[in-house]
């Protein structure tokens, strides 16, 4: 009898595919430099099945009932997070600069930086500099963000139930 119940549980493990573990921690900044010196930091966190998302926003801000401050947590599915990696072609190492044009000062800032550890390798993908036509023409800066958006819009969806 349990030898037979150790050949199924054998079997199973034998045909059932490992989940992956997907790690990700990434941070989106958005800054500017001047006056009121407004700023926005988006954290995320997958870590098992499941999603932390974190919004900061600094400055000024003309609506007294703005939320400076959100905080949203969901399950995902680690396969797809895994599929939307590869996708998106993140499973790379990959770090670029991107300073502003000659003759004009870094008013605002972008920083974008993922570290995704998966099946025991770790890959980094950072983007930073001022926003403008060199990075917004960079394909893998566009997938990073795309993958962002895609984290958000769980996280939100999260929220609402």
């Amino acid at each position: 009898m349990y030898s037979r119940i150790l050949a199924v549980l054998a079997a199973l493990a034998l045909t059932t595919p490992l989940l992956a573990d997907v790690r990700i921690e990434a941070r989106m900044e958005r800054r500017e430099h001047s006056m009121d010196s407004n700023s926005t930091v988006e954290k995320f966190k997958v870590s098992g099945p499941t999603l932390r998302y974190e919004y900061n926003y600094s400055g000024y801000h003309p609506d007294p009932k703005f939320e400076r401050e959100l905080t949203y947590r969901a399950w995902v599915d680690q396969g797809k997070i895994e599929k939307l990696l590869k996708d998106k072609g993140l499973l790379k190492n990959l770090s670029r600069e991107f300073p502003a044009p000659k003759g004009e000062p870094d008013r605002r800032e972008i920083l974008l930086e993922l570290v995704i550890k998966l099946d025991g390798k770790t890959y980094t993908v950072r983007f930073h500099g001022a926003p403008g036509d060199a990075l917004d023409a960079d394909a893998d800066y566009a997938n990073a963000l795309l993958f962002l958006n895609q984290l958000r819009t769980i996280a939100g969806e999260a929220a609402k139930e």
